[in-house]
């Protein structure tokens, strides 16, 4: 039975010192910047990697294009986009275009990842999120374009700049680009309306945000995403969210009741991002919500394992993330020419993962759960690969024939024993991992 009311908001605020519970109020975050005015100041930003003399005003920056990539460690995407913009820094012929990474972390949080994954531009440590409120960002990973002459261009990310290299050629040659865009996007704020102080109108930031709802109108027309404070997913069934938010394969889940049909939005925002704790609480709430047990246990099941031909490479295309997508149709597809093929009805399968993550994307389209055992493989691309090829929809036999002659890797029958999750009615629902 579904309850009367779907939408849980769990709003968690502490005081230090004083240990009260109370709405933790951050200084309002400004709008976006005006495309053709003066930029707003990088301010207050502790430079790394960068030269002993230098400065981050617009005078001292003066006759340089500035791209400004407001990112953290924390955040998936932002840590993916990392090499392919460190290759299209080292492509730039000329000392005209300045890359500066702003982030709002600690430092020492910085410094050790700066160690493993290293970021050929300068590194800007804002301690006091003072950058992040006079650019208004609201989403991660985000890139701010500013001229020569110091004024806003316009927003992008750091997959189109890679994908499209023009759009710094046009910069610095016509001081625009057609590609640059003059706001943000409409998913920025994923929790819109619904945590405002009632007194001021003003978005209250609250320690922790978790909200589950009915999916409206307009939550249609917004991108699910992850950034540096958390996860969320719009206009979803509530199967979906479930395999989501408890990070499972559709293909491991067992349902014993019947889910609803009707979509939800599920937004998890916190300090320290979308931590596995945080996740699990999602999940807990989603139980508590909808009267359903999450139940992880391990069964013996049909699955498919994968594995390497012999006598063949795998065919292993390097990427690092770009990405073509409709929202209305909720497509993605590596190129703008496949995306136009499948809107227009054509079937891609469609992975961009490291060779670990692989086996649970393949497992969809061939409807039971898939095991690696692929072994170790040459790394290639800091391990991330592109995968894309066309199939008939609905039939696993010719996936796993297309798989093959694609990928050049094999789906092999097999009976393993794996670990699922069971979705079930519960009195007390409760998220527990069994044996």
């Amino acid at each position: 039975m579904i309850p009367r009311h779907v939408l849980v908001v769990v709003l968690v605020a502490i005081f230090l010192g004083m240990g009260a519970a109370s709405a933790a109020r951050l200084p309002r975050e400004a709008s976006d910047p005006l495309r053709g005015e003066p930029a707003p100041k990088i301010d207050a930003v502790k430079l790394l990697n960068a030269p002993n003399d230098a400065k981050t005003s617009w005078q001292a920056l003066r006759g340089k294009v500035v791209v400004l990539v407001f990112w953290a460690t924390s955040c998936p995407p932002c840590v993916a986009s990392i090499p392919a913009m460190n290759k299209l820094e080292a492509a730039q012929e000329n000392d005209k275009i300045v890359f500066i990474h702003i982030t709002d972390e600690k430092e020492s949080v910085v410094t050790a990842f700066l160690k493993k994954t290293p970021i050929s531009g300068w590194v800007g440590i804002d301690h006091d999120r003072k950058t992040f409120r006079n650019y208004g960002v609201k989403g991660l990973p985000r890139v701010a374009v500013v001229g020569q002459d110091g004024t806003f261009l316009g927003w992008s990310d750091p997959r189109i700049l890679v994908i499209e290299p023009e759009i710094l050629k046009d910069v610095l040659a016509n001081a625009s680009s057609e590609r640059l865009s003059s706001t943000q996007g409409s998913y920025a704020d994923p929790l819109g309306g619904v945590v405002r102080d009632p007194t001021t109108g003003e978005r209250v930031h609250n320690l922790c945000d978790i909200v589950i709802r009915r999916s409206d109108t307009s939550s249609a027309k917004r991108r699910s995403g992850a950034g540096g404070r958390g996860d969320w997913s719009f206009d979803r069934p509530l199967r979906d969210h479930i395999a989501s938010f408890c990070d499972v394969p559709s293909a491991r889940m067992i349902t014993t009741v019947t889910l609803p049909e009707d979509h939800y939005d599920v937004i998890a925002l916190g300090e320290h991002g979308a931590t596995p704790a945080m996740r699990e609480a999602v999940c807990r709430l989603i139980g508590a919500t909808f009267e359903l047990s999450l139940v992880r246990e391990k069964r013996l099941m049909d699955v498919y394992l994968l594995k390497t031909l012999p006598g063949r490479e795998p065919t292993l295309t390097p990427s690092w993330g770009g990405v073509y997508n409709d929202a209305e149709m909720h497509l993605m597809a590596p190129s703008k020419e496949i995306l136009e093929r499948m809107k227009n009805g054509d079937n891609h399968f469609f992975a961009l993962c490291p060779l670990s993550w692989l086996a649970d994307d393949v497992s969809g389209p061939v409807g039971k759960p898939v095991v690696s055992e692929l072994g170790e493989l040459p790394e290639k691309a800091d391990g991330v690969y592109s995968f894309c090829f066309p199939y008939p929809r609905g039939d696993g036999a010719a996936f796993r024939k297309a798989f093959e002659k694609n990928v050049g890797l094999v789906l092999v029958p097999a009976q393993r024993e794996v670990e699922v999750l069971v979705v079930g009615p519960a009195e007390e629902p409760t998220l527990e991992s069994g044996n």
